[in-house]
């Protein structure tokens, strides 16, 4: 059941991207990844992996998923895919996020990552899990993708 989730959500954004690809309203090759919470953590190392289109992505409230290897295979757990990614990854987090292993879970979750050392940063907010600072966010969002997809014209 997982794995035909995965490959399910894996296939909508693939079509998402096509669409965006051969639309004269889009820029399809500038594409960003923006998750939160459960879809940063469980939905994205795969997508990231199989969707290389994907130019850049930026991770909410993400951890290491806290996932069970006896009951869910390498296939499905979500942790297996971080090294290969190799895209720019913005990390944001609250300080006082609900999960007391956060923090260091979000270290060891930058130290995965595929991604070189330089196109990896991760920002930590004095919040909790949800709401992030929205207007905080939002600066440091635009300035992470003037810098790896250009300014918006």
């Amino acid at each position: 059941r997982w794995l035909n989730i995965k490959q399910d959500r894996r296939k909508e954004i693939g079509a998402v991207i096509d669409f965006l690809e051969f639309s004269d309203a889009y820029a399809g090759d500038k594409v960003a990844l923006l998750a939160a919470s459960f879809g940063a953590t469980f939905v994205s190392p795969n997508i990231l992996v199989a969707e290389e289109r994907i130019r850049t992505a930026i991770m909410m409230s993400a951890t290491l998923a806290g996932v069970d290897t006896k009951a869910f295979p390498d296939i499905v757990n979500p942790n297996t895919y971080w090294p290969e990614v190799r895209q720019p990854i913005l990390l944001l987090n609250g300080r006082y996020d609900i999960s007391t292993h956060q923090l260091e879970s979000r270290k060891a979750l930058l130290e995965l990552l595929g991604t070189a050392d330089e196109s990896k940063q991760g920002i930590v907010y004095e919040s909790s899990h949800w709401p992030l600072p929205p207007h905080r966010v939002e600066q440091d969002v635009s300035h992470w993708l003037d810098e790896h997809l250009g300014p918006v014209e």
